[in-house]
């Protein structure tokens, strides 16, 4: 943390802006809004005030985190308008070729592309958040995957209580009107029954009646035979 007066800030803020740096954010290194210098032309670093280290700060002092940006991007010596994949060399001021990977640095902006100087060498730190962010899809592919497991747990069990009571609703409902039809149902005649008894004692005597009539029909026609063999009686006046 380092003290900044208003005197100061005012100071640091009209020398950034003559010098066509201007701070986007507060917590943002400076950015040049001139013309961007080219490789093997002259360069201009961004102005870095000197600041007093404190961690306490009076009515008339501000607290601010000192130096501004951050690890892609941080406010440093090697902060320039030159353009991308070169940087301003401290010794000719002139924009020459950034660093390679595991080449040794002082700060990121001498890197090229969008490596960063991590303990003085040029790394490349896209294959971390190339790690990041495949760790973080899959948790996100993971809670996915659980989210439609349980849904769809969740809808087999309802389809299932729903078949069960249904069935069990319409094994109810035919049950009843079983029931119902049953208690409904009016008994049979009670003079049907005595009719169909009769009728087999009926034709059992007939039957009989047609055996015996058989069984003396012999007899009858002896007995006619023998009747019309009889003469007359004698006729008397």
């Amino acid at each position: 943390m380092y003290v900044l007066s208003p005197t100061l800030l005012f100071n640091v803020v009209r020398h950034i802006i003559h010098s066509k740096w201007i701070l986007p954010q507060p917590n943002r290194a400076p950015v040049f809004i001139g013309e961007t210098a080219r490789r093997n032309t002259p360069c201009v670093t961004s102005p870095i005030p000197p600041l007093q280290e404190s961690d306490e700060a009076s009515d008339l002092q501000t607290l601010i985190n000192w130096p501004v940006g951050n690890s892609s991007n941080p406010l440093d010596k090697y902060l320039s308008d030159c353009e991308y994949n070169t940087y301003c060399s401290l010794e000719s001021r002139i924009c020459i070729e950034s660093l390679q990977e595991d080449d040794t640095c002082e700060s990121t902006h001498q890197c090229v592309n969008t490596m960063q100087c991590i303990q003085n060498r040029c790394t490349d730190t896209s294959l971390d958040d190339d790690e990041d962010n495949e760790h973080d899809s899959n948790h996100v592919h993971t809670a996915i995957i659980v989210v439609v497991v349980v849904v769809a747990v969740l809808a087999t069990v309802s389809v299932a209580l729903f078949v069960y009571f249904y069935r069990r609703r319409k094994r109810l409902r035919s049950t009843k009107a079983t029931s119902f039809a049953m208690e409904t149902t009016p008994p049979p005649p009670a003079s049907s029954r005595p009719r169909e008894e009769e009728s087999t004692p009926t034709m059992q005597q007939q039957h009989l009646q047609y055996q015996l009539h058989r069984q003396h029909a012999p007899d009858i026609k002896d007995n006619e035979s023998t009747t019309h063999n009889i003469p007359p009686p004698p006729y008397t006046p």
